[in-house]
């Protein structure tokens, strides 16, 4: 999951609250380097956007949300 703001916290918490979601937050990645080795809702933030593909690969995840509603079209297409 990317963003470890105000969106990924509400994402994370629609997430923990809804029983039908079939998601389950394994980590967030965040480009404010205040944010790093932090938690949200106890789920650590584990790199950066440009950690994405150690992150997949370290944690065998199939699917990754994006929770940055600021970010542009290039980074978006980059991430």
């Amino acid at each position: 999951m990317g963003g470890a703001g105000d969106a990924g916290e509400k994402t994370l918490r629609e997430i923990r609250e809804n029983p039908h979601m079939r998601y389950r937050g394994v980590g967030m990645l965040d480009d404010d380097e205040k944010k790093l080795r932090r938690t949200v809702h106890n789920v650590p933030v584990l790199g950066t956007v440009a950690d994405l593909k150690r992150v997949v690969d370290k944690h065998d995840v199939a699917e990754v949300l994006s929770a940055m509603p600021s970010a542009t079209g290039a980074q978006k297409r980059r991430i």
